[in-house]
């Protein structure tokens, strides 16, 4: 139960940085960063469409 848990943290602290830093180097639109890269962070975690 841990693992998952910090797995969750690990992705979730990720995709926080990685929208943060994508926005202040402008190298993405705020929409864009605020739907792709979390669906791509549940995806990594092993989450499918459905349950997204």
């Amino acid at each position: 139960m841990e693992e998952s848990s910090t797995l969750l943290t690990i992705v979730g602290l990720l995709i926080i940085i990685s929208i943060v830093t994508l926005l202040i180097i402008k190298k993405i639109s705020p929409v864009v960063g605020m739907i792709l890269i979390p669906i791509v962070g549940a995806l990594l975690i092993g989450h499918g469409f459905g349950d997204i």
